[in-house]
């Protein structure tokens, strides 16, 4: 049996946690009153990281960079390709989300629409289609599954009823309709008892204006009354943090801090590729050669959480955003917290929020020597 202690996010009084069989089986009062305890964040939108992008590269490897770096459930996102590179890459990854290298799937694409694309290739875009929805999340295997799509595309309200007949997670995103459109989709699916998640709010979808709302908005009506999660990329470029902030006093409950990272996490300035299309990071961010669009992120998500926390959310509030409500937008009923039973995934902090130390099943990992 290993031990951990710590001052739980949120509360001062310390508390000692017992792991053992990879799982939390005691948790008692006391303990270390140096250190921060967190529950392993659960990144439900990533693309990769140390050069290796999911379904491209080693997932293995990319998954690891993110576990070390505090995401300790990854969803592996992938990007708009043809049907059949698509569903190799989605066969292929199914493997490491039954064995837990990975806590899910993310289909982001291929039914988005042209004309809010970002970083998606435009050559590989199509409508929905339920039958070839059906067919990609079976490959999927029985791990969570989400699929991103505009709902305005012809074959949209079809490909939503089958989606949801698998138990597959319905993101809106990438979607040039309008806000009615947006929040009659939202209803329709929440009215089912399923929760639909809303694909980086305020990217890849029409701007917010005072005499036209748009999606945006209808997003986060629904999210406020409980019908929608909304993810934020809190990387300090998708959003500024005024938006971040208001975001989370709106929708709080139901905020997903996602940290949209490439396979180019970690590896510094240069060119790299994300799906067929060449991006350049400069810095902290990550854009298209070609039309200078943000293409993803390149900070993983404890950074987007101490990022949000800068920009005046509470502490308890950003982790909520990054443990728990993800868990509960995948269905992932074992991650998320630090509730006796749950897998011992276990971030170690200081003050400062900077890694000490990550548990993960019950295993201490050794922390990238500069994950944000």
């Amino acid at each position: 049996m290993s031990i951990v202690s710590g001052r739980p996010i949120g509360d001062d009084r310390p508390v000692t946690l017992d792991l053992e069989g990879g799982r939390i089986v005691g948790r008692r009062p006391g303990g270390d009153p140096e250190h921060v305890l967190a529950p392993g964040l659960v990144d439900v939108h990533c693309h990769g990281a140390g050069g290796h992008e999911f379904g491209v590269g080693d997932a293995t490897e990319a998954a690891a960079f993110h576990h070390r770096a505090g995401s300790t459930s990854v969803v592996a996102s992938l990007v708009s390709t043809d049907a059949d590179t698509l569903a190799g890459r989605i066969a292929g990854l199914a493997p490491l989300v039954a064995d837990r290298t990975l806590a899910g799937i993310h289909l982001e694409g291929p039914f988005l629409a042209p004309a809010q694309k970002g970083a998606h290739d435009p050559t590989a875009l199509r409508h929905p289609d339920p039958d070839v929805a059906v067919t990609w999340t079976r490959l999927a295997g029985d791990g969570p599954c989400m699929v991103t799509l505009a709902p305005e595309l012809a074959g949209g309200d079809a490909t939503i009823d089958a989606l949801l007949e698998r138990g597959v997670v319905v993101a809106l995103g990438h979607t040039d309709a309008d806000g009615e459109t947006i929040g009659s989709a939202l209803a329709r699916v929440a009215s089912t008892g399923t929760i639909p998640v809303v694909t980086h709010l305020f990217n890849g979808m029409p701007d917010f204006h005072h005499r036209d709302a748009g999606p945006a908005m209808a997003a986060l009506r629904a999210a406020r009354r409980g019908d929608a999660w909304v993810e934020l990329i809190a990387d300090g470029h998708h959003l500024d943090d005024a938006t971040i902030a208001g975001v989370v006093e709106l929708a709080g409950d139901h905020v997903l801090l996602v940290s949209d990272a490439t396979g180019a996490t970690g590896l510094g300035d240069g060119l790299h590729r994300l799906g067929s299309l060449q991006v350049r990071v400069t810095g902290t961010t990550s854009r298209l050669v070609d039309g200078d669009s943000l293409a993803g992120s390149v900070t993983p998500l404890l950074g987007c959480v101490r990022r949000a926390v800068a920009a005046g959310v509470d502490v308890a509030t950003a982790f909520a955003a990054a443990t728990s409500h993800p868990a509960a937008a995948l269905g992932l009923h074992d991650v998320g917290s630090l509730a006796v039973g749950d897998r011992a995934d276990v971030l170690v902090l200081d003050d400062d929020l900077d890694l000490v130390r990550v548990w993960r099943d019950g295993r201490v990992l050794e922390p990238p020597s500069d994950p944000a």
